[in-house]
Formats: C-alpha cells, structure tokens, sequence
C-alpha cells in the first residue's frame, strides 16, 4: 500500500482571512466586501475536516503554521522532503505577489463589478509586477465585522487547536490589534494612487492604441465591446 506524507501550511485566521480576500477579488473576479468576506470565512474549521479525512485514510499530515514560519518556509520544506539545505531555491525577487493598497483592490473589485472578471488578473498582474516593492494594506472592515468574526474564529479554533502540534496552533488575533488595521472612515470614503501607479495602469490602457499589438487584457476589451453591441441592437 502507498503512504501519503502531507504537508500543510496555516495561517493565523484574520492574517489568512486578509490575504484570502484579496485573492478572490484579484483572481478570482469576485464583488464581495471584506466585511461579507469575514462572516463565511471558515478555513479553521474546514482543516478539521481535512484531518479527518486524513486520518480516515492513513495519510500522515504535518502541520506548520505560516504565521510562524514566513521566514524559513524554504528550509522547514526541505526538512519534510529531507533534502539537503539549499536544494530549494528563492526566488531572486524580494516580494512575489504581494497584496494590493486599498485604491487598488477597490478599483479591482469595482472593475470586476462594471467590466468582466476578466480583467481581474491583468489589472493586479500589471500593478504587482510593475510595482512590486509598492506597500501593500490591509483591507476596511467594520468594527462589528471584525468582533463578530473574532468570536467565531475563537470557537472554531478551540476545536482544532487540541489536535494541532503545541507550537503551530491557530492563535486568533486580539481585536485591539486588529481594528487599527481595518477601521478607518476616511480611507474607506477616499483612494488615492501615485504617479506610478498610475502609469502602470496607464501603460496597460495604452495598449488599445490603434497600429499597437494588444495584450489578453486588450483583446478582452474588444470581445466586451462587441458583445455589448450585440445586446443593444
């Protein structure tokens, strides 16, 4: 019989819920607020079923929390493979697809909204790989989101916790250090960019000029384009 040998990375709850939203809205194309994000979010308790079924099935499942581990992933990976150090290799990179500022999720999410879905991975391709080093932000999220998601994550992860390795448990963020993240009334009423963002995006709307190759991104526009017509004869 063939054993299966499982590594599984988690993240502290609002630190993976953070990062999670942001990738249902730069891939996944979804419209979603980060506080209807936080009232679903329940990957605690859906790594309970994981191990079950693991155990169920005779895998062996190592458990490492990313919280923990963000500097030595490549060394705590090449210690499950039991290869020799080095083996893997960084990337030459500092950041590699960091999270976008509030301006650009928002007018990620709101072209998802208006345009296609489509474009969510060529606009946030174009910010990160042409900005990498820009500094990423949290995402606004109402106080009584934030509690109440709180609350939640402390009850699912007092369930799994006890079958988790003493050092990698969930720990769930206090709400004293996580409101002043999220709360802020200006920055969810007001976005700005900088010049450089703003001829990143301007670089990828350049691409529709008449006599120039279009992009995915451009072609993309053209079939929207024609479809809307098409609708409005």
């Amino acid at each position: 019989m063939t054993s299966v040998e499982v590594l599984c990375f988690i993240r502290n709850p609002f630190d993976h819920a953070a990062s999670q939203y942001q990738q249902t809205i730069k891939t996944w194309g979804k419209t979603h607020s980060f506080d209807d994000y936080l009232s679903t979010y329940r990957f605690p308790k859906r790594l309970g079923e994981f191990l079950s079924f693991n155990s169920e099935n005779g895998f062996s499942t190592k458990i490492l929390n990313y919280s923990n581990h963000r500097s030595d992933v490549l060394s705590e990976v090449e210690s499950w493979l039991a290869v020799p150090a080095g083996t893997l290799q960084a990337p030459k990179e500092n950041q590699v697809n960091r999270s976008l500022t509030r301006s650009e999720l928002e007018l990620q999410r709101l072209c998802n909204f208006y345009i296609s879905p489509e474009f969510s991975e060529a606009i946030s391709d174009k910010l990160i790989h042409a900005l990498p080093d820009q500094k990423s932000e949290i995402p606004a999220a109402s106080e009584k989101a934030v509690r109440a998601f709180l609350e939640r994550m402390h009850k699912q992860v007092a369930l799994i916790n006890p079958l988790l390795p003493e050092a990698e448990r969930y720990v769930v963020e206090a709400a004293d250090t996580v409101l002043p993240l999220v709360s802020s009334e200006f920055e969810t009423e007001h976005f700005y960019f900088s010049t450089r963002q703003l001829m990143a995006l301007s670089e990828l709307f350049a691409e529709q000029q008449p006599g120039r190759e279009k992009s995915w991104f451009g072609k993309s526009l053209d079939s929207l384009a024609k479809r809307w017509r098409q609708k409005a004869k």
